[in-house]
């Protein structure tokens, strides 16, 4: 699966906003995979997130599907 779709699965509506606290504790507590964690883990620390596409655009990825 690719990045996007693992952060929607994993991460849900209920969560925003967020920091990458937030981001990765909910991200290991619902078991996401290990790459998924690893990229959230490359989060700015100072960052806030209001969605997915918002994690994705910080991760440098866009809106697409990697």
């Amino acid at each position: 699966m690719d990045l996007r779709t693992e952060m929607a699965r994993h991460l849900g509506r209920g969560l925003y906003p967020a920091d990458r606290e937030k981001v990765l504790r909910t991200l290991r507590e619902d078991n996401a995979p290990d790459q998924t964690v690893d990229a959230a883990a490359e989060l700015p620390a100072d960052g806030q997130y209001e969605n997915a596409q918002d994690i994705l655009r910080a991760l440098g990825r866009g809106t697409g599907t990697g």
